[in-house]
């Protein structure tokens, strides 16, 4: 018996099908979505952004009833060029002087920040005793000319400034009677501020606080 063979004409069309349905099982394309993110940050900085005291030609005067004032002492203020120190600078003072330093420092960054206080030291071999070192009245925040709050300075911690916001409080500096003659003494006022979303009340020690970490 003889079997029947295909034409080779067909063997040809059943491999094209073959092969066609082959691709169809093989062949296929691909591609991808993906999102890209992209995150700036803002900058948390405060500066010092004016000074002035009270001793303008005659000498202060605690007392309530001035006797014979004279023009001996002299207090000066200034800042520093970055901003981040203010220097009170006192010649020719004598026991019982004293002057007054107003401040004003800005939040010139991009986020609000919050006070973790301050703290006050005076440098070796002087002591407290020696010089009084202080904030005095009310500490004062500004948004321009508007009044947003203002506080003691032993309420100070937690008090939150925005940007381009302004405080303004008022620094006494006291030469006590233990002061000697042709002495030089050295005191700091530092003060911290936190981004206000990393405030917490356990960095609070009233009254004086502790500076912000580096």
């Amino acid at each position: 018996m003889f079997k029947k063979s295909l034409p080779m004409g067909m063997i040809a069309i059943v491999m094209i099908i073959s092969l066609a349905f082959m691709s169809l099982a093989y062949a296929h394309w691909t591609d991808q979505l993906q999102v890209d993110g992209t995150v700036t940050t803002g900058s948390l900085d405060a500066k010092f952004d004016s000074i002035s005291d009270n001793d303008n030609g005659l000498d202060p005067w605690m007392g309530t009833l001035p006797q014979d004032p004279k023009n001996v002492g002299d207090c000066m203020g200034t800042i520093s060029t970055d901003g981040d120190t203010a220097t009170v600078t006192i010649l020719n003072a004598y026991p019982s002087y004293s002057c007054e330093v107003t401040l004003t420092v800005k939040n010139t960054g991009t986020v609000p920040w919050k006070f973790i206080g301050f703290t006050k030291t005076v440098t070796p071999p002087a002591t407290e005793s020696d010089l009084d070192l202080d904030w005095i009245g009310n500490v004062k925040i500004y948004n321009g000319t508007t009044l947003v709050d203002q506080f003691s300075a032993s309420a100070m911690c937690g008090k939150q400034v925005d940007p381009t916001w302004t405080v303004v409080g008022t620094a006494s500096v006291h030469v006590n009677q233990s002061a000697v003659q042709n002495g030089t003494y050295t005191g700091t006022l530092t003060f911290g501020v936190v981004n206000w979303n990393e405030w917490e009340s356990s960095q609070c020690v009233s009254p004086y606080l502790p500076p912000v970490t580096p």
